[in-house]
């Protein structure tokens, strides 16, 4: 993606010119492929995900294939059928089922981002094991490596990193390999 990069912004692709340059084209090709993870909803990369739920568990366990803020849907299983848990725990619903005094109730009916505790809490507190199924997209994994892939399409991360890296540098075609950028987003995801 570095060779592909260099080329779409103009530098030289003869082997040990611009060498100095390879790493803020890593990084920009890792911060692009993030940002466009994040923008947006890629069905091609949902995935489901179950974890085991121990009874008084006031924290769902990490799911490991799946972005916590990337989720879209959680589900309980209670006996051979799933129910949706919605999103959002209001203080009357602690009133009835206080977690703080460990009162606990199934099924679980609600969920909510703890931002202290950077997890996903559960209401009310489950009375017996469960599980929970989660519907999110795949964990993005870091471009650190010279070896590691883009989860992401390539063509899709190197024409909005050249776009930056041109608009940056105040480059004519800067607009134009936006332009082709964005037409092959549209074209991505109309295809998914």
């Amino acid at each position: 993606m570095v060779s592909d990069l260099r080329a779409e912004v103009g530098h030289s692709l003869v082997g040990g010119q611009g060498t100095n340059m390879e790493d803020t084209l890593k990084y920009q090709l890792k911060r692009t492929q993030a940002e466009l993870y994040r923008q947006h909803d890629w069905p091609s990369l949902m995935i489901s995900e179950t974890v085991e739920v121990p009874a008084g568990t006031r924290h769902l366990p990490e799911f490991p294939n799946i972005d916590k803020e990337q989720i879209n849907r959680l589900w309980c299983r209670q006996g051979s059928e799933w129910y949706i848990i919605g999103y959002g725990i209001n203080p009357l619903e602690y009133s009835l089922y206080d977690p703080d005094n460990n009162v606990t109730g199934f099924p679980i009916q609600k969920y909510a981002y703890d931002e202290l505790n950077s997890a996903l809490e559960i209401w009310p507190l489950p009375s017996i094991d469960t599980k929970v199924m989660a519907e999110g997209q795949i964990l993005l994994p870091p471009l650190v490596d010279d070896s590691d892939t883009s989860l992401l399409d390539g063509t899709l991360v190197v024409l909005f990193a050249a776009a930056h890296i041109l608009a940056r540098q105040r480059d004519e075609d800067a607009g134009v390999v936006l332009q082709k950028a964005q037409a092959y987003l549209t074209s991505l995801l109309k295809n998914q």
